[in-house]
């Protein structure tokens, strides 16, 4: 599989910024229930301080209320657009960055990556430069699409269903879970969810129910990790 270049990936995100947070708000289904698995991460969010890498508008971030926030994106007009948006809040803070070179960067009680894994050059190098800032018994939370929606998703962003995804590569859950560990992370959380990704009729009861089918589960959309750094590992 070719790898995602950086440039074009970057042109990207600079031509969808107008679009974005109206592409967001057209699929809020997804985006809540997004939101609702990196808050279960996250119980205590209110009280810290959490890194987002690769932050688009800056809603999930938001959605945390952290003690102080930082968000980071490689596009300068989705930068813009996440301070404009969010610019009644003063614990979060925007500012260019890349995925793969967090270099300065302090420690942060938490390190977040929605979405993020598959627009990235090389997937690994920004696992291990996100686990990198987490603070000594802090977490790394992380989610990406399931490659098995790779053929439904192409087909919603022709019918112009959803919001476009440019370059990209999918990564599989258990791929990245290896790597967590290899890094010196320990995953407590991992698992599919949402398989149906809009929340019309008795969709919310059938993912819940269908979620416990064995098997089942493996086919939701959205793949979520979860890992944290043991106080007696090193960075």
């Amino acid at each position: 599989m070719p790898r995602v270049d950086k440039a074009a990936v970057h042109e990207h995100w600079d031509e969808v910024a107008a679009i974005y947070t109206a592409h967001k708000e057209a699929n809020r289904d997804y985006f809540d229930a997004l939101k609702a698995l990196f808050a279960v991460a996250l119980p205590r969010s209110c009280e810290l301080r959490i890194l987002e890498v690769g932050c688009g508008n800056g809603d999930v971030l938001r959605s945390l209320a952290p003690r102080a926030g930082l968000g980071l994106d490689i596009s300068e007009a989705m930068i813009a657009v996440a301070r404009e948006r969010q610019a009644d809040l003063s614990t979060l803070r925007f500012e260019v960055g890349d995925a793969e070179d967090l270099v300065g960067l302090p420690l942060y009680d938490a390190v977040i990556l929605p979405d993020l894994l598959e627009h990235v050059t090389d997937w690994r190098r920004a696992l291990r430069e996100a686990a990198a800032h987490v603070k000594p018994s802090g977490r790394l939370a992380l989610s990406t699409p399931n490659p098995l929606w790779a053929p439904a998703l192409y087909v919603l962003e022709k019918l112009r269903l959803k919001t476009p995804e440019g370059p990209h590569r999918f990564v599989w859950l258990r791929s990245i879970t290896c790597e967590l560990q290899k890094i010196g992370l320990t995953v407590t959380l991992a698992g599919n969810h949402l398989l149906i990704p809009k929340n019309i009729g008795p969709a919310a009861w059938l993912n819940h129910r269908l979620a416990r089918v064995p098997g089942l589960a493996y086919l939701g959309l959205i793949q979520f990790a979860v890992a944290c750094r043991s106080p007696d590992r090193p960075a």
